[in-house]
């Protein structure tokens, strides 16, 4: 737990760190990503939603794959004057 809940917290009573605790075993369980386990919460894990959460980061990385195609595609088509090196003119270059 050191280092990952870095919020400042002023704790009081016994409910106060029994409050601080709950949040704390909540948020690792239902919303922070695990490594281990495919980066996804504990709790869809758990409930069986990490097949169908798998299957649509596949389907949104196919998607950036061919938007990343398609536009390199239109850079190549429209790509009509290469950069020429320092010191070159449409005719000549001078050399050092």
């Amino acid at each position: 737990m050191v280092g990952q809940f870095s919020m400042p917290i002023d704790i009081l009573s016994l409910d106060d760190a029994r409050d601080v605790v709950l949040d704390y075993i909540a948020h690792y369980n239902n919303v922070r990503l695990n490594s281990a386990i495919g980066y996804i919460a504990p709790k869809a894990k758990l409930e069986g939603r990490d097949k169908q959460i798998f299957k649509e980061r596949d389907m949104k990385l196919e998607s950036a794959r061919e938007a990343r195609k398609q536009l390199r595609a239109v850079a190549r088509k429209t790509e009509h004057v290469k950069a020429k090196p320092y010191g070159c003119s449409q005719t000549a270059c001078s050399q050092p």
